[in-house]
């Protein structure tokens, strides 16, 4: 993702390797929040090159106060999730769209973000 503070550059889920700025296009929030672009009238955006954006730190604020219509709860086992938890998780799907997420999962007293297990079978037996 891009810089705290001040946002800067674009990003994209399907170039994540090379658009890792801090606006995300309104296509890419409905992908990552599984919502709707009707769901996102209280976020405010920009156009940039005839596309809609918003800066990660809207959008990521807009989820946590609940002004995000139909998104996943911010509470994930008792542990708070953020929206870069959620954006890791659709990106190792596009990769591994077989793996197995497991999201804020214990560990001891506290948890761990992500728990990914995925079948690398090249063909060995």
């Amino acid at each position: 993702m891009g810089f705290l503070g001040k946002p800067h550059g674009i990003f994209s889920l399907n170039n994540s390797d090379y658009s890792i700025g801090s606006y995300i296009s309104i296509d890419d929030i409905c992908e990552i929040l599984d919502v709707n672009q009707s769901d996102l009238t209280n976020i405010k955006f920009e156009k940039i090159s005839d596309k809609l954006y918003a800066d990660e730190i809207v959008v990521h604020k807009a989820w946590h106060n609940g002004v995000i219509r139909n998104a996943p709860n911010v509470n994930v086992n008792t542990f708070k999730t953020s929206l870069d938890e959620l954006i890791l998780i659709k990106i190792i799907k596009k990769i591994y769209p077989e793996a197995n997420i497991e999201h804020q999962v214990q560990w001891g007293k506290k948890s761990i973000d992500l728990k990914v297990t995925v079948n690398l079978d090249f063909g060995q037996k």
